[in-house]
């Protein structure tokens, strides 16, 4: 996959993936996920560009903490290492809650942020999204993690892949199941507290926002929401495809990237 970096921020060391040469392209996963979620696409980009993906406070490899965080204090984590490793200004690609986490940083810190790449996403939590989160938060820290990604993986992939159980739907599924439930719990309270939609019109930035067809977490609704907020942005809905999209689809999602990217 590449060199590991572990980065110290703010007292807690992050652990991310950094390979290539190039220009720099940060990646953010998704509640549950880590940084080996992006494999296609840093695959693919690394023959041209420095791919930095990072493990978010909590996941992977990245150390935990337990007390409350925000989407601006992951915001900060990304900020932290993109300076620690010499990235002054770089496209951030970010899928789920790393696309909020993008969002976040956009807004927050616009100097640092050359392109946007928001797969998967949203921009604001409704109360029925607000009553899942806290629900899937409670079943967590109470059943422990093996149950709620049995819930999860028909909502998360396509129905063809879950039907078929293809080797990245059981990779992540066990990845999702070894997820810390109290750090789990605590990305899902930040999440619950996305208030975003109002402030998109201030990303002045070229923004690619992306989502598959069959997503049942972050409805293709959400993103054409944000698309039609961030000024000049582009969608595209990615035919059979859940909500890791870039998974479920790699070759469409890595297509538009990476076209994204060279037109940017």
């Amino acid at each position: 996959m590449g060199a590991a970096v572990l980065v110290s921020a703010r007292g807690v060391r992050i652990n991310a993936i950094d390979r290539g040469a190039g220009d720099p392209v940060v990646f953010l996963h998704g509640i549950g996920g880590d940084a080996g979620n992006w494999a296609p696409q840093l695959e693919a980009l690394a023959a041209t560009h420095r791919v930095v993906a990072l493990d978010s406070r909590g996941f992977g490899r990245s150390d935990r903490t337990y007390g409350r965080m925000s989407l601006a204090d992951y915001a900060r984590d990304v900020l932290v290492v993109m300076t620690e490793l010499g990235i002054g200004r770089a496209p951030i690609v970010g899928l789920s809650m790393g696309g909020m986490i993008a969002q976040t940083v956009a807004l927050t810190a616009p100097q640092r942020v050359a392109s946007l790449v928001l797969a998967d996403t949203s921009s604001s939590a409704d109360a029925d999204m607000k009553a899942d989160l806290t629900a899937s938060g409670a079943a967590a820290v109470a059943h422990g993690m093996p149950a709620v990604a049995t819930a999860f993986m028909p909502a998360t992939f396509s129905r063809a892949a879950v039907a078929e159980n293809r080797r990245y739907v059981r990779d992540f599924e066990e990845n999702f199941s070894s997820t810390d439930p109290l750090t789990f719990n605590i990305g899902l309270q930040a999440i619950a507290e996305l208030d975003l939609t109002d402030e998109l019109h201030r990303i002045d930035v070229p923004t690619l926002v992306l989502v598959g067809d069959e997503d049942a977490l972050t409805p293709p609704e959400h993103s054409k929401t944000i698309a039609s907020t961030v000024p000049g942005a582009e969608l595209v809905v990615i035919d059979d495809a859940g909500h890791l999209s870039n998974l479920d689809q790699a070759g469409a999602f890595t297509e538009h990237l990476v076209r994204f990217l060279d037109a940017a």
